[in-house]
């Protein structure tokens, strides 16, 4: 994997970090507001949600980079080496293939919106496309590391078969 993917992949790890521990901060005060001071925050539900979006997509490549991603044991536990090796590149290139279509939906989608000018429709009158563009920016930081992913597990399965 080139450096500047190395880079761009744990820079969205960090800043997955940050935005878990304000969305902490954040719900810590949404809860504040509403039960001690009896106002509830309207703000922190918006952001919050849209931290939520960011946690749900951005991470994703990361956690492929780090290949702490959820993964299922009970098949591969199961089958030879070289069946394990396969296993992983058809799941890679299955995942890169959702990627990459939730990567083209999501730009068509961000354009709509920009192009449209939609906002939310509460007090911040935010501008939608941002929250949207975290959609295809995760896409774009999963196939990164898969298609590392792939190319490695090819040149493994290249160099048992020689």
């Amino acid at each position: 994997m080139g450096r500047l993917q190395t880079l761009l992949i744990k820079a969205s790890g960090l800043i997955s970090t940050a935005a878990l521990l304000f969305l902490l901060l954040l719900v810590s005060w949404g809860v504040f507001s509403r039960y001690i001071l009896r106002t509830p925050s309207l703000v922190a539900l918006e952001i919050s949600g849209y931290m939520m979006v960011l946690l749900a997509f951005l991470p994703a490549g990361y956690l492929a980079y780090k290949n702490q991603h959820v993964a299922s044991e009970f098949l591969v536990s199961r089958v030879s080496n070289r069946g394990k090796l396969i296993l992983k590149v058809v799941s890679n290139i299955v995942v890169g293939f959702y990627s990459i279509i939730i990567l083209y939906e999501g730009i068509k989608t961000v354009s709509v919106m920009y192009q449209g000018d939609f906002r939310s429709t509460t007090l911040l009158n935010f501008p939608t496309w941002i929250v949207y563009l975290l959609i295809p920016l995760g896409s774009f930081f999963l196939i990164l590391p898969v298609l590392s992913n792939i190319i490695k597990l090819l040149s493994e399965y290249k160099n048992r078969e020689l």
